[in-house]
């Protein structure tokens, strides 16, 4: 029996492919969520217990029986069962498995009450750089392994074809209005760092100041663009299932904001990664969908106005996938050349054509798993 549990969206969207594996390979598994994981397992059809405190994770846990492993997802929340369930398993001699889904917040992540680290049996990451920022700051290397992150090689089956994207993008610029298209990926950045584990850290923006520059800036452009007629743009909001509903005054005469809301169009399930594949650009700050994007050869540009470029997280801006802008006063150029040079748009096409999808990491992942439990 492995008992896999979540709680943020991302870990529990990591672990997804790896619950497929296991049920296809027959091991038996039992599958809990608790907040945002819940609904993330549930909207797969993925049969699973919720979990609402500790007691009721402890009282899951010890009726599960011949447990022989822990498959975690990692959370920052204010609950963190899947700490609770590391502990769970070193006082029952069960190991466990944590899988990482992103490039940040390493220690908040397995980080207990007294500041101590609550380390699993091992660590599964994304990538050579998350395993050397690990180790810097106090992981133990022999625990943290590379494999690769199983969201990404996913992506395959929601690739639009050209037509299917062409069609989509013209019933969407109809149903709206528009000459252009926009998403932008919202954080809960101004809760997420409202919470006392990073009491004394000041982050120099937000999802609410970084939308209304986006927004501010977009109108700008298309009003210096637009000189024989007035261009219009519709910025599809796709928030974070942690986030409350975006405020409709951020909207100008020019460019219209609205909820990107799930929907089915005919026969397309029109979700996050439709959305970002027919988009004139991408916007966001750090997210993971961010990154996803440009797997799926999407044009993304990542505000972030104040970071410094060794603290930026997100592996896309350093590969040079995403356009990444740091200040302000950058943010109307870069807009711009985005999307009315052609120049600008043809090599970043070319950069993002020649992406490769890593097809190995839920191989890797079940191969630690068989260890544990063979």
């Amino acid at each position: 029996m492995v008992a896999i549990l979540a709680g943020d969206p991302g870990g529990a969207k990591a672990l997804l492919p790896l619950v497929a594996r296991l049920s296809a390979e027959k091991i038996k598994i039992s599958v809990a969520g608790y907040f945002q994981a819940f609904a993330v397992w549930s909207n797969e059809h993925v049969p699973c217990c919720r979990l609402n405190d500790e007691s009721e994770l402890y009282a899951w846990l010890d009726n599960l029986p011949g447990v022989k492993l822990l498959l975690l997802g990692t959370s920052v929340n204010a609950l963190s069962l899947e700490r609770k369930a590391i502990q769970w398993g070193g006082n029952n001699g069960v190991p466990s498995i944590a899988v990482l889904d992103y490039w940040s917040n390493y220690r908040a992540r397995f980080l207990g009450e007294a500041n101590e680290l609550l380390l699993p049996s091992l660590i599964a990451v994304m990538d050579d750089n998350a395993k050397r920022s690990m180790e810097m700051e106090g992981f133990p290397a022999e625990i943290v392994k590379v494999t690769g992150q199983p969201v990404l090689e996913s992506l395959t089956q929601y690739k639009l074809s050209s037509s299917l994207k062409e069609w989509l993008r013209n019933c969407l610029l109809k149903k709206y209005g528009v000459d252009f298209l926009f998403v932008f990926v919202s954080q809960p950045l101004s809760s997420f760092y409202a919470q006392s584990i990073f009491d004394g850290v000041v982050l120099p923006f937000d999802e609410k100041l970084a939308l209304r520059d986006v927004v501010t800036e977009l109108d700008k452009v298309l009003l210096h663009a637009g000189e024989e007629r007035q261009l219009k743009a519709c910025v599809l909001v796709r928030r974070h299932p942690r986030e409350m509903a975006t405020p409709d005054e951020l909207s100008t005469g020019r460019v219209r904001v609205v909820e990107a809301e799930n929907f089915q169009f005919e026969q397309l399930k029109v979700a996050s990664y439709e959305y970002v594949q027919v988009a004139d650009l991408v916007f966001g700050m750090n997210s993971m969908l961010l990154l996803e994007g440009c797997y799926l050869k999407s044009h993304v540009l990542s505000y972030q106005p104040g970071v410094v470029s060794e603290l930026d997280c997100l592996p896309s801006n350093k590969l040079g996938w995403s356009r990444v802008v740091y200040e302000k006063d950058g943010l109307f150029e870069a807009v711009h050349e985005e999307l009315f040079e052609e120049k600008s748009r043809r090599c970043r096409t070319e950069v993002l054509e020649r992406i490769e999808l890593n097809q190995k990491a839920t191989d890797c992942i079940f191969n630690h798993i068989a260890e544990f439990i063979n």
